[in-house]
């Protein structure tokens, strides 16, 4: 207890030492002007041992006035002075205003006993709560996002003026946190680090959704960032306007807002942000690079097949046509066997077997079927299929448009004409030609032998009687003459009772000829015959009635349906019974049997299925007669004005036509 009241009393002396200084230095007094005490006698000393000993001496309070007070001491001191020792300095000067670092004089000095006692601890109820500052607290969170945007948008800490700036703008409502991210990301500062897509991706996770990045989003905005053509705000948009985002705006007491990008490129539909299944899509072309072309896609073509795919403007079998039988794959000059190897990987999606190998080979090697007829019989199978499945995409049908691969027997056929009647080989023009023109029932095959016999090329030959004799042999007995045979024909010739027109058509008329004919598959589908018979009948009542109806409806599509009944086509399911033409087309697609209309050159029976506006609702549907030489596709049609007609030709490819069903007769 005595030390502390020594202590006490220290402070109390210190106190009024500095109240002293105080005061001179407000008069302005050089520390030479100070006039020093006197010397103090003993008995004014109050020693350190005395403190010590007077363990009950209360120590006063150096504020309350008179109470060791040099001010009183000097006073005092004056009083005891002779009037004429004082000097003007010491005199009072009344003008001189009071030091505002002086206390100011009181006579109400407060009772010493009312100094709280500094042994007593004040009880917790008694100390003052703080007083909070929301508009404090509130900056220093706003100060805390902008600092975050700098470490994790630009690297590096805050500047003063930046800082202060961007939580100003925060705080005061100018911008949303939104905005004030995309200037960060957008700055020439960020701009000039040339960052890669993985370390601006990395950024964007960091930043906006606060944390580090999980492989599989990740690789799914890499692959929209390298893949779709939209462009970094693009990518940020999405960042930016998400729930993370928003939840960390909310931990920072800010507004998140929204963006939008302004990149012109990005509202354009091609860059268009991928799907989680447009992404299958994409590696489906990727695939057909891979297996078709053997390398990796190029960043225009990719995205080209990709949106046709995802648009559903050509199937997969239509893009892996283009892809087989591109001017890039063609021009690689592949060997029937490396075709062949290609095929087997990218359609049934393995190596090669041998007796499946070795089957198609003898196809190539030894038959008039071309590359196309082996493309189509893979791209239209069962192991295309599944693997089209696997990546969500529709299969679709091929076609061939050769006319060897369309109508083989036929060529066969007119091969023979060449190689018999011509005494060559076949050029490629003429060679489709006359299949075409047989093979749409344009001309009949005994029509076209006497073409040829009747041509110039043969008549400018000469031939003698003899070889004009086993020509025929050759062409219409399909074997040579044998001797006794040919001295019969040439003596008709030779003796004047047959012409040579005659001997020819004698030869046309025979059960051999009859034979090649009938082997060449150049015969009217029964339903492309039951179609004709019908042709000229006015209104649609026995075709609507037959399907249940007592009253008139729109009857084209139950005039197919009719005439495929008629040749037990419905009951044995190579047709469907149909009064919508929708119907149809998703039956014979549901079958394999569909073929879009732009390029397929259709072949008799198969059914015809037109869209007139170009909506992809089908309006109407007919039988095809054929197609000929000159492209031009010639039907039966029910409901055309009303009646049954085959007057339409239309030209392969019209925008009319939607596609094809191709029943398997």
């Amino acid at each position: 207890m005595g030390n502390e009241k020594m202590i006490r009393h220290l402070a109390a002396s210190l106190t009024a030492v500095v109240l002293v200084l105080l005061v001179f230095a407000g008069a302005g007094l050089r520390a030479d002007e100070i006039q020093q005490p006197e010397e103090t006698t003993e008995s004014n000393v109050v020693t350190a041992n005395e403190l010590l000993d007077n363990d009950d001496q209360e120590i006063a309070d150096p504020n309350i006035q008179g109470i060791n007070d040099p001010e009183n001491d000097q006073k005092e001191e004056d009083q005891n002075k002779p009037e004429d020792q004082k000097t003007p300095d010491e005199t009072p000067d009344t003008t001189e205003p009071t030091d505002p670092t002086y206390p100011a004089e009181t006579t109400d000095a407060p009772d010493p006993t009312d100094t709280p006692d500094a042994s007593v601890t004040p009880e917790p109820t008694d100390i003052p709560e703080p007083t909070e500052n929301p508009d404090k607290e509130r900056e220093e969170q706003v100060r805390g996002f902008v600092e975050r945007l700098y470490t994790y948008c630009l690297g590096r800490g805050s500047d003063v003026d930046g800082i202060n700036f961007w939580a100003g703008e925060l705080m005061q409502g100018n911008s949303t946190g939104a905005q004030v991210a995309s200037l960060f990301v957008f700055s020439p500062e960020y701009e000039s680090f040339e960052t890669s897509n993985d370390e601006y991706l990395t950024m964007l996770y960091k930043a906006f959704f606060g944390r580090e990045p999980d492989q599989e989003g990740f690789d799914y905005w890499k692959f929209q960032i390298d893949n779709s053509g939209c462009s970094r705000k693009r990518i940020f948009q999405d960042f930016v306007n998400s729930t993370e985002f928003n939840t960390i705006c909310e931990e920072y007491d800010i507004i998140r807002g929204e963006y939008r990008t302004d990149d012109p490129n990005d509202s354009l539909p091609e860059n268009a942000l991928f799907s989680p299944s447009d992404i299958d899509v994409y590696n489906f072309a990727e695939r057909l690079y891979d297996k078709c072309l053997g390398r990796q896609s190029d960043s225009e073509g990719i995205k080209f097949w990709t949106r046709i795919l995802i648009d559903k403007k050509q199937s997969g079998a239509e893009v892996a046509y283009e892809f087989v039988f591109s001017k890039e794959y063609t021009e690689k000059e592949t060997t029937d066997e490396e075709f062949l190897t290609m095929l087997y990987y990218t359609f049934f999606n393995r190596e090669p077997d041998e007796e499946g190998f070795n089957f198609w080979m003898d196809y190539l090697k030894n038959t008039m079927k071309t590359r196309k007829w082996i493309f189509e019989n893979f791209v239209n199978s069962r192991e295309y299929e599944e693997i089209c499945e696997k990546y969500g995409i529709d299969r679709g049908s091929y076609y061939s448009d050769v006319p060897c691969d369309q109508y083989t027997d036929v060529a066969i056929f007119v091969t023979r004409l060449y190689t018999e009647v011509l005494q060559r080989e076949p050029e490629q023009e003429g060679l489709d030609y006359w299949i075409l023109s047989i093979g749409g029932f344009e001309v009949t095959p005994m029509q076209a032998s006497n073409c040829f016999f009747d041509s110039k090329e043969f008549i400018d030959n000469n031939y003698s009687n003899e070889e004009y004799v086993s020509i025929l042999y050759d062409t219409c007995m399909g074997r040579p003459a044998d001797e006794e045979g040919k001295a019969f024909w040439v003596d008709k010739i030779e003796s004047g009772k047959m012409t040579k027109l005659e001997v020819r058509q004698s030869f046309f008329d025979s059960p051999e000829f009859a034979k090649i004919m009938a082997d060449s598959g150049i015969v009217e589908k029964p339903i492309v015959t039951v179609a004709k018979s019908q042709v000229g009948q006015q209104g649609g009542k026995p075709y609507y009635t037959w399907y249940g109806y007592n009253y008139r409806i729109e009857w084209c599509a139950t005039f197919v349906s009719w005439c495929a009944d008629q040749c037990g086509y419905i009951d044995s399911g190579k047709v469907p019974k149909y009064k919508w033409c929708m119907d149809a087309k998703d039956w014979f697609n549901n079958k394999g049997e569909w073929v879009n209309g732009n390029k397929y050159r259709p072949k008799s029976g198969d059914i015809i299925f037109f869209d007139w506006n170009g909506d992809g609702v089908i309006d109407h549907t007919g039988i095809v007669v054929g197609t000929d030489a000159k492209g031009y596709i010639h039907t039966v049609e029910g409901n055309k004005d009303d009646a049954v007609r085959n007057d339409r030709v239309v030209k392969v490819g019209d925008k009319t036509i939607c596609g094809y069903g191709i029943p398997k007769y």
